[in-house]
């Protein structure tokens, strides 16, 4: 008799368990369709007004809310694949690309208080992947030995114990880069980006599972649980305190101071200081000082001057999206000078301050982290009352009153910048790099 009892109630149980996977088989799996976030190159702040962004977010927000607030439904997992183009180095790729990752889940987090542990995460760094599709769909230049070298050759090589990336460089040198600038064009916008895709699970009603009466057998009495029991949920925040469906923007935050000084102007013995701030998007403000009072009376020899300038700078082209104070600028600038030079022979001496105006343009590249070069040059007006005197023993003869009115080059500049704080490069709240993307 005790080994009949033992039989059922092990026969009981596996009963029981049958239905229970059973259950667990009919449980629906949904997956919402794929949201995908833009960057603009080298950024990982969340920007509404960039491509369909605003309505993303909006979009992903909304299915989780839907999921979130569904008793009946639960997440099996929310997926984000984020990645970046490949114009960079390789380790700034790899953490622009965790940023964008972390940019995209901290947002979803913000609004919904969903634990980590749900978030399954892949940072590609340069998304070769989608790269690779984008080519082979399309009837870019040099399609196959495209193909061939983001499939065949490395990304990354060690040669005599220096890192080398031999997939790009091919990239690059393809027919003379015309395929290279085919996809920075077409197919890179499209690479910075990070997508959410979101899995969820909703429990579809099953029949009632009919347990055998064993109460007659065993003299025991068997309580069913006759419902699937509800999945656990997350503690719900305070309706009340819901946050927006979607961020306000952020704006571009790191350096925005830089010093420097002009290289032309130190080596005519004319020291010079500057100062660049950063105001804007794209937008600065400089201001210029030198001073010079050398003289040597003996030989009548002066070299005397002092004087500044102020602009007001806008940087444009793709290199000042992504590095403070780089790239091509234009600007207009006013300037104020006087001076006194005399090198042995007749003199000019403007005591009272000249003064002119004109507009710039330069273009300043990285040499170090923190440092560039700055070439500008500019054309305008330059005007001012100076005098002509000739120097007899220990006098100075006045010979005349003239005012100056030119026209032209007025400014040249080769300046060595110190960008101060953070390294040379745009962030938003923390650095995001060494070199550019």
């Amino acid at each position: 008799m005790k080994k009949l009892f033992l039989v059922l109630v092990a026969a009981l149980y596996a009963y029981i368990a049958a239905a229970q996977d059973s259950v667990s088989d009919s449980v629906e799996v949904q997956t919402s369709e794929t949201v995908a976030i833009y960057f603009r190159q080298g950024h990982y702040n969340l920007d509404l007004s960039y491509r369909t962004n605003k309505e993303s977010l909006e979009s992903i927000y909304a299915q989780m809310a839907e999921i979130y607030y569904d008793s009946t439904r639960f997440f099996r997992h929310v997926q984000i694949i984020s990645g970046t183009s490949p114009e960079g180095s390789y380790s700034f790729n790899q953490r622009l690309s965790k940023n964008r990752l972390n940019a995209l889940k901290n947002y979803i987090q913000s609004r919904l208080p969903i634990p980590d542990s749900i978030f399954v995460q892949e940072s590609r760094g340069i998304n070769w992947i989608d790269l690779i599709a984008l080519v082979e769909e399309s009837d870019m230049p040099n399609k196959e030995d495209m193909l061939h070298i983001l499939r065949n050759v490395p990304e990354i090589e060690e040669v005599d114990g220096r890192v080398t990336y031999p997939r790009k460089k091919a990239m690059e040198q393809l027919d003379g880069g015309r395929p290279y600038r085919y996809m920075y064009n077409h197919f890179f916008p499209v690479l910075r980006q990070s997508c959410g895709i979101l899995f969820a699970e909703k429990p579809i009603p099953i029949e009632p599972v009919e347990i055998p009466d064993i109460y007659a057998l065993t003299g025991l009495e068997v309580v069913v649980v006759s419902e699937y029991p509800k999945p656990v949920k997350f503690v719900k925040p305070d309706p009340d305190r819901i946050k927006s469906p979607y961020p306000e923007p952020d704006t571009i935050r790191g350096p925005i101071f830089a010093l420097k000084t002009n290289l032309l102007s130190d080596l005519a013995l004319i020291p010079h200081i500057g100062a660049e701030v950063f105001i804007a998007d794209g937008w600065t403000l400089a201001a210029n000082w030198y001073y010079a009072w050398w003289k040597s009376d003996p030989v009548h020899w002066y070299w005397r001057t002092y004087g500044g300038d102020m602009a007001v700078r806008w940087y444009f082209g793709e290199k000042s999206k992504w590095r403070v104070f780089n790239g091509h600028h234009l600007g207009l600038f006013g300037q104020i000078s006087t001076y006194d030079f005399e090198l042995g022979g007749n003199g000019i001496l403007g005591d009272k301050w000249s003064w002119g105006v004109g507009v710039e343009y330069g273009y300043a590249i990285p040499i170090a982290r923190h440092l560039n070069l700055d070439f500008t040059l500019g054309v305008g007006y330059f005007g001012g009352e100076f005098y002509k005197y000739v120097p007899m023993d220990t006098h100075y003869v006045w010979q005349s009153t003239n005012n100056r009115h030119y026209f032209g080059p007025t400014k040249l500049e080769v300046s060595l910048v110190w960008v101060i704080g953070g390294g040379s490069y745009n962030k938003n709240k923390e650095e995001v790099s060494d070199e550019s993307k």
